[in-house]
């Protein structure tokens, strides 16, 4: 009897995975709710039901932590979009709605993710390096599409118009987390159309 009580008394184990997953969820919440310095482990601990020992043995620290999120939600997205883009056919505009769509279906639902991704900002040197290294990534892959959409397009105008791509679609993502209520397709199409038209439009000589 007295086992079987001591064994009634131990707090259910869970396996690590889901412990992590729990973590991440509720530390996303409170780095969306009150961003990066003014979030602390005991916050994320309160709000996972997770012990600060375990937290700790599967991040590490509160910025590395941060960075693992942030990582994790762009790659997340940009796997979704890249996916797309080698797997489409059809035409260009059947090819860019399928990428634009797969890219938001990633971000449906994730409007915690979202805010942290995009509010970052930090005087943390380790959170810094992310970011930048985020954005370096989502020029490269923006790139890599519009040269292939694109072949004659001037190398030297790849990489801003990946910028402009990069902003627009950063933009609309934030309108579209703003607007919940919006049926997913409008963003998607709305996208679609722009970049349909300026992949389209007659450029003549521009000197």
């Amino acid at each position: 009897m007295g086992k079987m009580r001591h064994m009634a008394g131990r707090p259910p184990s869970f396996p690590v995975a889901e412990l992590e997953e729990r973590v991440a969820r509720a530390a996303a919440r409170e780095f969306s709710q009150h961003g990066y310095e003014a979030t602390t482990i005991d916050a994320i601990v309160a709000a996972s039901g997770v012990s600060k020992p375990v937290i700790y043995r599967a991040f590490g620290s509160k910025s590395k932590l941060y960075c693992t999120m942030l990582e994790r939600f762009a790659n997340e997205l940009a796997a979704a979009a890249m996916e797309s883009f080698h797997q489409s056919d059809g035409t260009m505009v059947e090819q860019l709605r399928a990428i634009i769509e797969s890219w938001f279906a990633a971000l449906e639902g994730r409007q915690d993710e979202w805010r942290m991704l995009n509010t970052a900002a930090s005087s943390d040197p380790a959170v810094r390096s992310t970011i930048h290294r985020i954005r370096a990534m989502q020029l490269s892959n923006d790139a890599t599409m519009i040269r292939s959409f694109l072949p004659e397009l001037p190398e030297p105008e790849v990489e801003p118009i990946a910028e402009a791509v990069r902003g627009s679609l950063l933009a609309v993502g934030a309108w579209w987390i703003d607007h919940p209520s919006v049926d997913r397709h409008v963003p998607v199409n709305a996208l679609t159309r722009m970049y349909a038209g300026v992949m389209n439009a007659p450029m003549g000589s521009l000197g």
